[in-house]
């Protein structure tokens, strides 16, 4: 299936502010797509929400392991994607249940949860628990101020690495009402 066709099927920011912008989406594909076969298979997602972006990263990913602390979200989302079998669901609270302990390899880590600077720290220290090298993905880095904040603390200290700029620039307004402050999201290496 051809990236626009798979896009054609899901909302942008603009119309449902829970997810990502559908350039975001675009640069998240052709990034991850860029790598073939090189080891990159299995992603875990923090915040499902209606499983938009959980749809792109099915395409791109072999595996994709998702958490929503709502059910009813996770119920919505597994409805959007019943098409997709490589997604699995998981309803916990991704603050308490410890999916860095996965027996399988996480090649990335997608964090989309609480945009609070504390709950994105935890998110950031829960990613660096992994064994591997792996990506991290931020969404609503250049909306939501603790979030950038977190990661350019992170970037800072050289805990984690700058990979590459995602979705639309500052200036944007991607989301009605807000305007973003620099970039949409960001990927990092740990």
């Amino acid at each position: 299936m051809k990236i626009e066709e798979i896009l054609n099927k899901i909302p942008d920011k603009r119309e449902n502010k829970g997810t990502t912008t559908l350039q975001f989406k675009k640069d998240l594909i052709n990034f991850f797509v860029s790598f073939g076969g090189k080891n990159i298979s299995t992603i875990v997602e923090l915040g499902t929400h209606h499983g938009y972006s959980t749809k792109i990263l099915s395409y791109v990913f072999e595996n994709v392991i998702t958490f929503d602390i709502n059910p009813d979200s996770s119920q919505k989302a597994e409805a959007f994607n019943c098409d997709r079998g490589n997604i699995a669901y998981y309803v916990e609270d991704a603050y308490k249940y410890e999916w860095w302990n996965s027996s399988e390899k996480i090649d990335a880590v997608f964090v989309d949860t609480i945009h609070t600077y504390d709950c994105v720290v935890a998110d950031i220290e829960n990613c660096l628990k992994i064994d591997n090298e792996c990506y991290i993905v931020f969404d609503d880095y250049g909306l939501f101020p603790d979030v950038k904040r977190a990661v350019d603390e992170y970037l800072e200290s050289k805990k984690i690495q700058f990979v590459k700029y995602l979705g639309e620039p500052a200036g944007s307004d991607c989301r009605k009402g807000k305007t973003l402050k620099d970039w949409e999201g960001i990927i990092c290496k740990k």
